[in-house]
């Protein structure tokens, strides 16, 4: 599991000006700590556990800057994306992808995760169907789900239901992004993606 807090958001802000951030995961409650923070015009924080969410909604409820919100990925990326003006450039963190026992909820059933498919793909279609990302930073952890590499944590969580081999490839970031985005991998803990605008 990797965390925002590994990045330098002040720079990144700075640097491609940044004043709004959408997280797909609350990390366990480490995100909204990190964008309580920091100053965004607003960011919102997608948690598909309900719990969770409710939690950092609840502790975090003085900062009128954010938004927690429980909800699936993308129910959360459709409502969130239209509030965001069109022209201000967003950082993506994409933290919800790990289907092991440990991120799920207490009713977790082993049954319900055969075949289950990692999201990133459908995230990223349909952030770039709802906006000009062009100016957009995308920053995805865990990749080690998506394939083998020399990652510093290259083994996956005790539990990991099956993946299917079909789809556990990060080929279609290229397609998605690679027009208007430098894409990076970094190897240290477990494996992250950015994607940066080019020029």
């Amino acid at each position: 599991m990797g965390y925002l807090k590994d990045f330098d958001l002040e720079q990144l802000c700075e640097r491609h000006g940044c004043l709004y951030l959408v997280s797909i995961g609350a990390g366990r409650g480490r995100t909204p700590g990190v964008l309580d923070a920091l100053s965004f015009r607003h960011a919102y924080v997608i948690e598909p556990q309900h719990q969770q969410a409710l939690v950092s909604a609840i502790q975090y409820s003085s900062n009128r800057d954010m938004t927690i919100m429980a909800s699936k990925a993308l129910n959360g990326l459709r409502e969130v994306l239209p509030q965001i003006p069109a022209d201000a450039p967003v950082i993506f963190w994409h933290d919800a992808h790990d289907p092991s026992p440990q991120q799920a909820e207490a009713s977790f059933d082993p049954a319900k995760l055969a075949g289950y498919q990692l999201p990133l793909e459908q995230e990223l279609r349909l952030i770039k169907a709802s906006r000009d990302i062009s100016r957009d930073i995308f920053l995805v952890d865990d990749i080690r789900l998506y394939e083998d590499a020399a990652y510093e944590q290259p083994e996956l969580p005790e539990g990991t239901p099956p993946l299917n081999p079909a789809v556990r490839n990060l080929n279609f970031v290229a397609d998605i992004l690679g027009a208007t985005h430098r894409i990076e991998r970094r190897l240290s803990g477990t494996g992250a993606l950015c994607a940066f605008p080019k020029g």
